[in-house]
């Protein structure tokens, strides 16, 4: 303190005032005392899980903390500061609860340290940051930009490396360089968020011209002795110029295509018997002219070409090759071991009576070579076999390798480990083949029988499983005792008949395999995993003992389990950015200190995609918790970039049919602009355009994933959709369009296997003939008769209040190809006129769909029943677009689309008849197919398909008025679902022009 300051105190009137004296005196003893008695500890988050135990010598044994506060450098929400920490002010901490709470801030991968103060039961945390990569950003190349950023070792969320950061730039431009592109650069931009301590890191790729290669040269050099013979140097030189040199000129500089080149010059060389050449490749960038010029100084040493002679079974090239496997040491060997070498390949296919003899010069070693006649095994014969079925044993293993016309080594090694793999399967572990001998035939001298020499030694048998002290564990797996696979049982039919009643005395017939140990271990595995275990040994004690003659070996399997059944503890979010974990907390599908259920975890990821906001979504288990047997989880997110552009284009077919003409295709155009995350709910802003010939659709929506409080999925929509009613045959391609605007409100809320969703709105619907009418000069009267509609509510624009609730029970085991379960929708859609004008075309629509999937290896029987009803009194007020119809790709197949009966007609000023679907007030459907595979990913299905329509209720539907098809498709599946071409006939026409088949192609199952 200032000596003046000193001086004022002590002489100035104010220090003499008893009052004044002992306020100051006793904040003086106060600041003193806090000084004195606050504590300080610092954590290390590089080694934070030794640095805990710092704790222990810090805090007391237990305290009430009277006050819990933080503070920190970077943003850190209070929520989350709160329910990581979980110290409630006024309750009891011990220094473990403490520990707990500096682990798991620890864990958010955030800070560099943690200072912790103690001050009189007050306990105070700074958080010191650290600087994370937020998000990596590449520009500068439209196309192939994606390749370049696996150079860039750092993932968002972890500490950011500026020597990381460094590397991954040079990298890029080595590449660049190996590509071609030598004047490519790579400059960053590094943008800083303070607020989060977070880096963005922008990398600007910069790639220019890709250079070409200009002049190649080639500089042959040899020793002396060979130079000598300047022709034969000349003559190589002028060989490797043209066979590999010269078509590099003008190429496209990259360095994996000269890297083949040289290596493809380096074995021509040891061809021609230079067998330590050396290739050094010298190269010159030439800027000005965008050019790499090339120096290639290649020097072979003295020359050992390796001739063969009298070979016709092996080429020149391939013994040739053989030799040069040594390596440069091919010319220091002896020539009998390269003869021995030589004789070995001709022996393993079948010429057991090869002779090689060598001659060497200055230059040259020539092999000549007599082949002889190749082994041809005609027969399989067994010695030591007394189990099963010689016959058998040679037919089921040996029967390809007989097959061939001469012997191979090859496919005797194949056809002796399927043998020995099929004996260990029974049970013979000690299996040995002794040896194998070749019986030369008496006629022809390179015919032989094969014979070989089994010890089978004993034959074991799986016995008894127990798992002491788990009763429960081991009735769940005495399955495993009593089956085998479909393979096992197969081969043990070849079993020999005198040993049938030995096998019969054993209780299981199951030979001891290690195959069934492993599945026993894995079934054990899975029983304790899913009661909430997560540290499980497993060990087998195996018992072998006699048992009424018969080899028995019993497994006691023992167990090591957690003291404490698993449960569930806090989730830890590692993130790229700042933002408001409540959203994300509440998508979790478990609660702490549940019990552990992998199948939550499984939910909580879905419900995370489902949000669309997250570029990356990973989480898992933190195996390094030292506390309680509470589990921690860690959710690493990467939220993706809060705008997106997503544009489309292109042709498509409105219907593809028999009747496909060039009028089917139509432009295809459009647009969605997502906003996503907007106010830090989990929600998303969608806005879709897409415009065509056949159809106009706008759509604004908002995405909330919870109603207020309640999980609930929301959707609020505006939107303005205008469709032309296709569906005509013959001359006019469209009837009537239907122009729908509103707005709606939309939830639903998904549990295991069921979905529930209503959706409740206001919508302006009207519906107008289509100047395809009006060119052809048929009036809007004749139009509404023809699809039996009432015409004065023709160009009418009515409102409808509209409420549809639905219902979803989904047991299906794969959604784009099921091949079991089933599959039950029930929708009810009330539309409710709003005005006057339409006030008879109120409508209560309800319909049930009914699917089933049953396989029948490797069948598939598919099922569909589907049946709806309007409730209304006269079917011509029915809006047209709220009708049920049948016919097309996903209903009556052998029916173009919409097209089952009833029909209307309408002729034209030329007098030309076209039929317009009508639909129905009732419907009922049933489709039935059969799927079977027939190679790899295509597939087969026979279907039948049954119908009808009513406009006037299921009381009036008649056996004339069922429809149906019989027809067969082809289905090749690909990731987003099979590509489906059907092809069905109808049981009766309707009218006599209408056609007797229709046929269609599209994408998906058609249910």
């Amino acid at each position: 303190m200032p000596s003046f300051i000193y001086a004022f105190i002590y002489s100035s009137k104010f220090w003499h005032s008893r009052n004044t004296r002992f306020i100051l005196s006793s904040l003086f003893s106060f600041f003193f005392i806090s000084s004195c008695t606050t504590q300080k500890i610092t954590i290390s988050i590089a080694d934070f899980v030794h640095d805990l135990d710092k704790i222990d010598k810090f805090f007391p044994k237990s305290f009430i903390a009277n006050n819990i506060t933080y503070k920190s450098d970077i943003h850190f929400n209070a929520d989350e500061f709160t329910y990581l920490v979980d110290i409630q002010k006024g309750n009891m901490v011990t220094a473990n609860d403490v520990k707990k709470a500096i682990y798991y801030l620890g864990k958010k991968n955030l800070f560099k340290k943690i200072v912790l103060q103690f001050n009189l039961s007050d306990l105070h945390f700074v958080l010191h940051g650290r600087w994370t990569l937020a998000k990596l950003k590449c520009t500068g190349l439209l196309i192939g930009k994606d390749a370049y950023r696996q150079y860039y070792t750092m993932q968002p969320g972890e500490p950011f490396d500026i020597a990381k950061h460094n590397d991954a730039c040079n990298s890029i431009e080595q590449t660049f360089l190996h590509q071609g592109y030598c004047d490519g650069i790579v400059t960053s931009d590094l943008q800083k968020d303070t607020k989060t301590k977070t880096i963005t890191t922008i990398l600007h790729l910069q790639r220019g011209p890709q250079y070409t290669i200009g002049t190649v040269t080639l500089k042959l050099t040899s020793p002396t002795t060979i130079e000598k013979k300047s022709d034969n140097m000349q003559q190589l030189c002028k060989t490797i110029k043209s066979c590999f040199l010269n078509s590099l000129a003008g190429h496209t500089y990259n360095k994996n295509t000269i890297r083949e080149k040289t290596k493809a010059l380096h074995h021509y060389l040891g061809q021609k018997g230079f067998l330590q050449p050396t290739i050094e490749l010298q190269e010159k960038i030439i800027r000005t002219h965008k050019k790499v010029d090339l120096i290639f100084r290649v020097h072979v040493q003295h020359k050992n070409y390796f001739a063969f002679s009298g070979n016709h079974y092996f080429s020149d090239t391939q013994l040739r090759n053989a030799l040069l496997e040594f390596g440069s040491s091919a010319s220091l060997l002896p020539t009998p071991i390269l003869a021995q070498e030589l004789q070995k390949m001709y022996h393993d296919k079948g010429f057991w009576h090869t002779t090689i003899t060598s001659q060497e010069n200055t230059s040259q070693t020539l092999f000549t070579i007599e082949e002889g006649p190749r082994a041809t095994i005609k027969a399989i014969e067994f010695s030591g076999v007394q189990h099963f079925d010689k016959e058998q044993l040679a037919s089921n293993h040996f029967l390809s390798f007989v097959r061939q016309k001469y012997f191979d080594t090859t496919y005797l090694k194949q056809a002796l480990d399927s043998l020995l793999a099929f004996y260990m399967q029974q049970g013979f572990w000690q299996i040995t083949v002794l040896k194998t001998d070749f019986i030369p035939h008496e006629k022809q001298h390179n015919w032989y029988t094969m014979r070989i020499t089994l010890d089978e030694q004993q034959q074991t048998y799986l016995g008894t499983a127990h798992v002491p002290g788990h009763l429960e564990a081991e009735l769940y797996l005495s399955p495993l005792l009593h089956t085998t696979d479909s393979n096992t049982q197969n081969k043990q039919i070849e079993l020999k008949s005198k040993n049938k009643k030995k096998n019969l005395n054993n209780s299981n017939n199951i030979p001891f395999n290690f195959i069934l140990v492993q599945q026993q271990r894995e079934k054990l595995t899975t029983f304790f995993t899913k009661r909430g275990y997560s540290t499980i040994q497993l060990k087998p004690k195996y018992t072998q003992q006699l048992k009424e003659k018969h080899c028995v070996i019993d497994i006691d399997w023992h167990v090591t389990l957690d003291t404490k059944e698993k449960r569930f503890g806090k989730t830890i979010i590692q993130s790229n950015s700042a933002f408001n974990t409540t959203y994300i907390m509440r998508e979790l599908a478990y609660k702490e200190k549940e019990a552990w259920n992998q199948n939550a975890l499984k939910k909580t990821i879905n419900n995370l995609k489902e949000l669309s906001i997250f570029e990356h979504i990973h989480l898992q288990q933190d195996h390094t918790y030292p506390f309680d047997n509470e589990q921690p989880l860690i959710l690493n997110i990467q939220h993706d970039d809060p705008f997106e552009v997503r544009t489309r284009a292109g042709f498509a077919l409105r219907q593809l049919s028999k009747h496909f003409v060039f009028g089917g295709v139509t432009y295809t155009a459009g647009g969605t602009f997502l906003y996503k995350n907007p106010f830090e709910r989990g929600d998303l802003i969608r806005a879709n355009v897409d415009i065509s010939r056949s159809h106009r659709t706008v759509q604004l929506q908002y995405h909330m994933p919870w109603f207020f409080k309640w999980p609930v999925r929301t959707l609020v929509q505006g939107y303005t959709n205008k469709h032309v009613q296709p569906g005509t045959i013959d001359e006019l391609k469209h009837v009537y369009d239907v122009t729908q605007q509103g707005f709606l409100l939309g939830t639903h809320r998904t549990w295991h296997y069921v979905q529930m969703g209503s959706t409740v709105g206001i919508e302006w619907s009207k519906t107008e003939v289509c100047d395809d009418c009006q060119y052809h000069a048929i009036d809007e009267t004749h139009i509404a008769n023809a699809i039996n509609f009432a015409p004065q509510l023709l160009d009418k624009n009515i409102a409808y209040l509209m409420i549809e609730p639905s219902f979803f029970i989904n047991y299906l085991d794969n959604t784009l190809k099921p091949t079991r379960g089933s599959l039950s929708v029930i929708s009810c859609k009330g539309m409710f006129p709003l005005s006057t004008i339409g006030i008879r075309a109120y409508l209560l629509k309800i319909m049930a769909e009914q699917s089933f999937f049953i396989p029948i290896l490797p069948f598939v029987i598919a099922i569909r029943i589907r049946i709806g009803h309007i409730f209304h009194e006269q079917f011509y007020t029915i809006n047209p677009t709220e009708r049920f119809y049948l016919g097309g790709a996903h209903s009556i197949r052998s029916y173009e689309t919409d097209m089952v009966p009833p029909l209307g007609k309408i002729t034209n000023k030329s007098s030309h008849i076209s039929f317009v679907p009508q639909g129905g007030k009732s419907m009922f459907s049933v489709n039935l197919e059969v799927r079977f595979p027939l190679y790899k990913e295509l597939g087969a299905v026979l279907f039948h398909d049954i119908g009808t329509l009513s406009t006037s209720g299921f009381a009036d539907i008649r056996t004339k008025n069922v429809v149906g098809g019989t027809g067969l498709g082809l289905r090749y599946d690909t990731p987003i679902g099979p590509i489906r071409f059907d092809v069905a006939f109808k049981w009766h026409k309707p009218d006599p022009s209408i056609t007797r088949y229709a046929w269609f192609l599209t994408i998906g199952h058609a249910f």
